[in-house]
């Protein structure tokens, strides 16, 4: 009996400790898991990205040349009808400049917020949750005066980071696009944001992480359907145009974001890397928790409160061992020093009754 409760008392003792600390692992896992979702999203993209670059070299000159071709007589009927649809294209949509069957068409780069992200045909749910996507109905990213690519991606996915710093960039900033091989460059000339119905790019809707129509529909947030209106997304006769599309406010998605950039010939023509910038390789502090979140730090920030706390723990633990075992043998020493004085009077009593 006396045993069984022992053993409970020692368990009620442990239990407060043992919840704690799964409470703190919780924590420290849910702290975590975006840096973890982001570390394996970019290993995902890094290898879509990689199995694009291997197609890209190893397709013949006559193919390469064939769908530049093709993306060129895309580009020419958009050109020549503003509305059309790039399903009236031949041949389809799909299929142009996909070397490798697997719906990739490019790479975009951003050096200056460190993002690399495959570009798909189309804003469907599986292109802007693995990358980005080309809107239908603008003009294919391979350069040329006259036209208007148009790219768009998610922001703020629990799974990715993708389009979620885009609101860091500023005038100035360079951002590229390969394809097949050719790499263009783009500086920033423009950063709007605008009401969903603001945006034209041909038919489609808005939805909560890019625009859609053509390619497939974005998923979540509300939609608003396009009409074509003059500027903005549109075509500009003698200017080679690139606009990166997400939705802002960050986790509101009420508006659009629309961040444009025109070629930059003269970066190319000098052979500038952009990720070889100044600006680019400073290192810059997330300007939003999502970032912070996604960088690691928030949980290296909760394992360094952990230890710190553990540590505290541990030094008030000895502390507090100490005090008690230095009160005991300062209580041992008087006990020793009361005994020895009682002997003493004991004695002395002793011999004083025996004296005559």
């Amino acid at each position: 009996m006396r045993h069984r409760m022992s053993v409970r008392s020692r368990v009620r003792r442990a239990l407060p400790s043992a919840i704690a600390a799964m409470l703190i692992l919780a924590g420290i896992a849910l702290c975590a898991y975006p840096a973890i979702a982001e570390s394996a999203a970019r290993r995902d993209q890094a290898q879509i990205i990689a199995g694009y670059d291997r197609a890209s070299r190893s397709v013949s000159d006559e193919r390469r040349e064939r769908l530049l071709a093709e993306a060129e007589r895309y580009n020419a009927a958009l050109a020549g009808d503003g509305a059309s649809q790039s399903s009236a294209a031949s041949p389809r949509y799909e299929d142009l400049l996909d070397p490798n069957g697997d719906g990739v068409m490019g790479v975009l780069a951003i050096p200056v917020i460190d993002l690399k992200l495959p570009i798909f045909h189309g804003v469907g749910n599986r292109a802007l949750a693995a990358g980005v996507g080309h809107v239908p109905g603008s003009a294919l990213p391979i350069g040329g005066t006259g036209n208007h690519s148009v790219i768009a991606g998610h922001r703020g996915l629990p799974s990715a980071e993708l389009f979620t710093r885009l609101d860091e960039l500023e005038r100035g900033d360079v951002f590229t696009i390969t394809v097949l091989g050719d790499t263009y460059t783009y500086r920033v000339i423009g950063i709007r944001v605008v009401d969903p119905d603001a945006v034209a790019v041909g038919g489609g809707t808005v939805g909560g992480g890019g625009v859609a129509g053509g390619g497939g529909t974005a998923g979540g947030g509300e939609s608003a359907q396009l009409a074509p209106q003059p500027g903005l997304l549109m075509p500009q006769s003698g200017r080679d145009l690139v606009t990166l599309l997400t939705c802002t406010p960050y986790g509101v998605n009420t508006h659009r974001l629309l961040v444009t950039g025109e070629r930059a010939r003269d970066l190319e023509r000098a052979g500038v890397d952009p990720s070889g910038s100044a600006r680019s390789r400073a290192i810059r502090m997330p300007a939003s928790p999502d970032a912070w979140l996604r960088s690691g730090w928030a949980a290296a920030l909760a394992v360094a409160v952990v230890l710190a706390a553990l540590t505290g723990a541990a030094v008030f633990r000895a502390i507090r061992v100490f005090r008690v075992s230095s009160t005991g043998r300062h209580r041992a020493a008087g006990a020793d020093v009361g005994a020895g004085a009682d002997a003493g009077v004991g004695v002395d009593a002793g011999a004083g009754a025996g004296a005559p």
